[in-house]
């Protein structure tokens, strides 16, 4: 056995003993329920998220300028395109399918012939024959979630706008404007609410959006009201993969993947970890965690988001060529 796999093999019994500590002590428990297959390409694809039955990727194929949104439900799979009128180019921020999968909806920016750039939010029913566009103006609408009403949330900039104009806005079916919350001046720099790590999700009383870079946590009610907003730092010094996820009991998940340096002959090594936010200590906590080990097939991964029906929610999360299903318990 080699150094590195001694290494491992270590590595993985100590994060295995640890999810066992950690569900003696009746915090969440992950159970593995189910496998999906997802073998579309990783070219030019954005990072998907699982969005109300369905994988939902946006893609720029060979270099085209118009996106082709890509639809992987459990017993099909189907595409979509998309053409902002008069653009010339287009740039997807975020995408978001809606409860009954009757639409998708998208934000993101366009520049026509002539240089002028706008941004929009958009939507567009499932077999691309109808759509509404939106243009936003100054407003930059980085990220976006669908609510059980149909009606859009987003999480962004206003450019060139007042200090106390708000970064989450609240936009019906039509693209009409309803309401805006939490003023941009509470950002210490006024770019973090439109910066690409910044994640939103929607669940059936509630949108929550947190940002990586300012350790900031976000939740206001589906009425309006700013339920939570707190510090919280993401976990590790050097994190990234983040991946977030929402239940319907209101909890928040949190992937990373976090590099353990190397030490003496021990070579450094990647670890997955799935955290849990715990609100009343403002700190995410592991729930499970597993060393990267190169040519093997992964049980854990980038979280797409959260699948929720009659038997609960389950956890969804990338492993490679396969969407694993993880049931949620206490």
């Amino acid at each position: 056995m080699t150094m590195r796999c001694r290494f491992i093999t270590c590595v993985s019994m100590l994060f295995l003993a640890s999810v066992s500590l950690v569900s003696a002590f009746g915090a969440t428990s992950l159970t593995w329920v189910e496998d999906m297959p997802f073998s579309l390409s990783w070219k030019a694809m954005r990072i998907p998220k699982w969005s109300h039955g369905a994988v939902v990727a946006v893609q720029y194929a060979n270099n085209a300028t118009n996106p082709i949104i890509w639809i992987v439900e459990r017993q099909r799979t189907y595409s979509v395109s998309f053409q902002l009128p008069g653009a010339s180019s287009e740039n997807i921020y975020d995408w978001d399918r809606s409860f009954d999968g009757t639409k998708i909806a998208l934000s993101g920016s366009a520049i026509d012939a002539d240089g002028r750039g706008d941004f929009f939010i958009a939507w567009i029913s499932s077999d691309g024959t109808n759509s509404i566009i939106s243009r936003t103006s100054y407003y930059r609408p980085r990220r976006i979630a669908i609510a059980p009403d149909g009606t859009l949330w987003t999480a962004g900039q206003q450019l060139n706008g007042p200090p106390d104009a708000g970064v989450f806005r609240h936009f019906d079916q039509q693209g009409k404007l309803l309401a805006a919350f939490v003023p941009q001046s509470s950002f210490p720099d006024p770019i973090i609410p439109s910066e690409h790590s910044s994640l939103l999700r929607v669940s059936k009383d509630r949108v929550a959006w947190y940002s990586p870079r300012a350790g900031r946590y976000i939740e206001i009610s589906l009425q309006g009201v700013v339920l939570m907003d707190i510090s919280v730092n993401p976990p590790g010094d050097r994190s990234r993969g983040y991946g977030f996820g929402l239940t319907d009991k209101g909890d928040a998940f949190l992937s990373s993947l976090q590099y353990i340096p190397p030490t003496g002959r021990q070579a450094g090594l990647d670890i997955w970890s799935i955290n849990i936010l715990n609100k009343s200590t403002a700190m995410w906590t592991p729930v499970l965690q597993r060393p990267v080990v190169r040519q093997a097939v992964p049980d854990v991964g980038h979280i797409y988001g959260v699948d929720s029906d009659l038997s609960g929610d389950k956890l969804v999360l990338n492993c490679g060529s396969i969407i694993k299903f993880y049931k949620l318990g206490n």
